[in-house]
């Protein structure tokens, strides 16, 4: 008597593994983009350049920390935090200096250049109102890009899913899969019996294809992050000619952005009366600057014309 075959599951035919989500290891960009952010500042002292060891560390704090403590007596950067008490505008009354390797002191703040140094410290902070920190906002963006690739290659392994035939009757089993393997090779025109036609009919299990829209949105949020940076993009949502006073409001956009950062610091080494100042290093302005002026003098001159 022969065995009577059971019927195979789906799972059957791939060992089980094409039901189960695809395995991703997330690639941490963040520190791409905080590299390229350090990249784009430079740090002087008196007019010159800070050395790279020194810059590395101030940047570091900046961007990650949202802090970086200055102290004069040994002329070296802490990261800077409360330690306890606030005064009446709520500025810390001690702060607590670390270093990388993990030594710990505390020091009385300085906040204006008339007050006394000895024992004292300067507290810069990366943004007026503080909150969140550079880190932060490029973490939260290669969180999203990293679910739109995530997404994309999901919806890529969906839309091969395997095609699907019912089969009431085993006998037919080996019929159905000579059908489907004459339909793979392309064969113009398959003749069955009304029994297989209606076995071969299949399941409808199409799946949307979406990994283009996945990307779009990656695209869309890297766009916006280097913006954030001071790096401008191409406008790919659009087809035709892009209008100079656009341009101008993306260049305006960016510099804004990274300018949050650079301005503060700068006001903040003028109030303590220390010779540092944070300038942009990035190629925008080089590029781009005598080119708004174009646009303005034209813009000026269209006017005048017009009336």
């Amino acid at each position: 008597m022969a065995e009577k075959s059971l019927p195979q599951k789906v799972k059957d035919y791939c060992g089980g593994d094409c039901l189960a989500a695809p395995a991703f290891s997330p690639i941490d960009d963040a520190a791409e983009y905080l590299n390229l952010l350090a990249n784009a500042i430079d740090i002087t002292d008196g007019g010159e350049s800070i050395n790279a060891k020194t810059q590395r560390r101030i940047k570091s704090l900046l961007l990650k920390d949202g802090a970086a403590a200055y102290e004069p007596v040994t002329k070296m950067w802490f990261a800077g935090a409360p330690a306890g008490g606030v005064d009446g505008d709520g500025d810390p009354l001690r702060i607590r200096l670390t270093a990388a390797n993990g030594r710990t002191f505390a020091r009385r703040p300085i906040w204006g250049k008339d007050e006394p140094t000895a024992g004292g410290a300067y507290l810069f902070r990366a943004l007026p109102l503080g909150g969140i920190t550079f880190a932060d906002m490029v973490g939260q963006a290669v969180a999203f890009m990293h679910l739109c690739d995530v997404g994309a290659a999901q919806n890529l392994e969906a839309v091969k899913t395997p095609y699907i035939v019912t089969c009431k009757n085993p006998e037919i089993a080996l019929s159905i899969k000579q059908a489907v393997q004459g339909k793979q090779g392309g064969q113009a025109a398959l003749i069955v019996s009304d029994e297989l036609g209606e076995a071969i009919k299949g399941l409808s299990i199409e799946v949307p294809y979406l990994a283009d829209k996945f990307e779009e949105f990656r695209d869309h949020k890297r766009a916006e992050l280097l913006t954030k940076m001071g790096v401008l993009t191409a406008n790919t949502e659009k087809r035709e000619r892009v209008q100079s006073a656009e341009v101008n409001a993306k260049i305006g956009e960016a510099t804004d952005y990274i300018y949050m950062m650079i301005d503060y610091f700068n006001k903040q080494a003028e109030s303590y009366g220390l010779p540092f100042e944070m300038h942009y290093n990035g190629s925008m302005e080089e590029l781009y600057t005598d080119d708004v002026d174009d646009i303005e003098e034209d813009a000026q001159a269209g006017a005048q014309n017009d009336d």
